[in-house]
């Protein structure tokens, strides 16, 4: 595995290479989490820049919702009806917010619906945070995972559930996003069945490998994925915000994870695959030089 310390500069000079690439681009409007796993051992290491800081996650906060579902079906807590099935598979394959609505109240015991009294509000509240006290439960801080993902935006008790100025809005940094696929992809949150269950909804078309790409992986990470890997991502596009956690096996059977979080950038479509093919080709996933790069710009939506 590659140390901390060397995960950490090559986070760094990915974000120094970004800032010369893009005229006005602030570094503070970046946080990358590079994490090298050990398979056999079911271990990682991770390094990162800004790693710690927290931004609205968008569609990448459905990571947790299934994570936190799988430990829920392996203990028999919930169902998995045909029904639920379809809302998990929608929600990570085609990054439906219907189908994440359906899921998060599974997970939580929740529904939508009116305004509450206050004291049932508080009650629904509690349930509410059910993701967040797992994380927690797993050391995993630095996310509030408590809201559905919205196409118009939330009314009624959701609504209340933000808190008068939306401070209880989702929020999660680059580090947790990171842990959370580590965890899934090493198996450490869920049964050896339910993670090939969840794995098989993040794994996408590799484009260089002749593979059908979507919209998980266009001007995504998946974008600079190179021949020969295999590729497991969840993107995020929302507001101001542009992200991507992914988890990278190589040819050879490295694997590497990396969340890459943007804000203020929603119109850069360039920006988070440049940052993953710096990381990629640091970390000898990618091979050559800036070649590739420069047809990345001539090809780029």
């Amino acid at each position: 595995m590659v140390s901390p310390a060397d995960l950490s500069g090559i986070c760094s000079d990915a974000v120094d290479a970004a800032v010369s690439q893009f005229p006005g681009l602030d570094r503070s409007d970046i946080g990358i989490s590079l994490a090298s796993l050990d398979g056999a051992e079911g271990t990682y290491e991770m390094g990162g820049f800004r790693e710690d800081w927290m931004v609205y996650p968008a569609s990448v906060v459905k990571t947790f919702y299934i994570a936190y579902g799988a430990s829920l079906l392996d203990a028999g807590s919930i169902e998995l009806t045909e029904e639920h099935e379809r809302g998990f598979r929608d929600m990570i394959v085609d990054s439906s917010n219907d189908a994440t609505g359906l899921v998060l109240d599974l997970v939580t015991d929740t529904t939508g619906g009116a305004e509450l009294p206050a004291d049932e509000m508080a009650v629904w509240m509690e349930k509410r945070q059910a993701v967040n006290r797992w994380l927690v439960g797993r050391g995993i801080t630095g996310v509030n995972a408590c809201q559905k993902t919205w196409n118009e935006g939330p009314y009624g008790r959701e609504r209340l559930g933000y808190g008068s100025s939306m401070e209880l809005r989702n929020m999660a940094s680059a580090e947790a996003c990171a842990k959370m696929m580590c965890e899934i992809k090493l198996g450490l949150v869920a049964s050896a069945d339910r993670t090939s269950w969840m794995l098989g909804f993040f794994e996408r078309g590799v484009e260089s490998n002749g593979e059908e790409p979507d919209g998980q992986t266009r001007n995504f990470i998946g974008k600079v994925v190179p021949k020969g890997c295999t590729l497991w991502s969840k993107a995020g596009l929302a507001y101001e915000t542009r992200h991507d956690v992914a988890c990278v096996r190589a040819p050879d059977g490295r694997e590497f994870v990396m969340a890459i979080m943007t804000d203020h950038n929603i119109g850069n479509a360039k920006l988070v695959p440049f940052l993953a093919e710096r990381i990629l080709r640091s970390v000898g996933v990618i091979e050559g030089g800036e070649e590739r790069w420069d047809r990345f710009v001539a090809e780029v939506d």
